[in-house]
């Protein structure tokens, strides 16, 4: 074959390619770090707001990046602790921000972080102090967990139903179609309607509740009424 011909086959290719490929597949990544203003590159939480803002938790600190430029929150800011293990939005607005050693939330209202006592009062809930949060993609529901029961707070009522978890720990939460999945750490899993508030536990299999016992498994839930 003449190079002349090997070239324009190998063009023709390459056009044929390039048409195939759509725009929304074309995917840019750009790493943020140190050097653009980062806290730190060890990196432990993530969420995006309903405000747009990015809060990156780190084994050092929590930043706020409005992608420009970053806002350092620090022990001197008020946060509970250095290694952030978790952060949220309430259905107000505000960022619960979780440490090791505490959680506290911070306020766009005053742009201040202050102390879970008063976030939870304002909301109504009866709970301890949570060692778990989360809230739906909607900021309508927003649970915690305080080591005997989830309490979960509907900002269309304005209500709070509480839901007992037994004497085993609970150790991983995951919303889906208004149905809150919780596992314990008895390898026991559980589904909360939040349409009709009934809670009952999920049947697993032999071998997948063995894997609940040997491993520290996430749980996901699909869009459909299953698991």
């Amino acid at each position: 074959m003449k190079p002349s011909l090997l070239k324009y086959l190998i063009l023709t290719l390459l056009l044929a390619l390039s048409r195939g490929i759509r725009a929304e597949e074309i995917v840019t990544f750009h790493n943020i770090t140190m050097e653009e203003g980062l806290v730190s590159n060890q990196i432990t939480a993530l969420y995006r707001d309903s405000k747009g803002f990015l809060w990156v938790g780190t084994q050092e600190g929590l930043d706020r990046y409005d992608a420009y430029r970053f806002t350092h929150y620090t022990l001197a800011e008020g946060l509970p602790g250095r290694n952030i293990t978790a952060l949220a939005e309430d259905p107000s607005g505000r960022i619960w921000i979780q440490s090791q050693e505490g959680i506290r939330y911070f306020d766009y209202r005053d742009n201040e972080i202050h102390p879970l006592e008063s976030a939870l009062e304002e909301m109504g809930f009866q709970a301890a102090l949570p060692s778990i949060f989360g809230s739906d993609k909607s900021l309508r529901y927003f649970w915690v967990y305080d080591g005997s029961q989830i309490s979960v707070y509907d900002a269309r009522s304005a209500s709070i139903s509480s839901f007992p978890t037994g004497d085993s720990p609970v150790t991983k939460l995951s919303f889906q179609n208004n149905r809150l999945y919780f596992a314990r750490q008895d390898a026991q899993l559980f589904q909360i309607n939040l349409q009709t508030n009934y809670c009952r536990e999920v049947d697993l299999p032999d071998p997948v509740r063995q894997r609940f016992r040997s491993a520290s498994l996430q749980v996901f839930a699909d869009n459909s009424d299953g698991l």
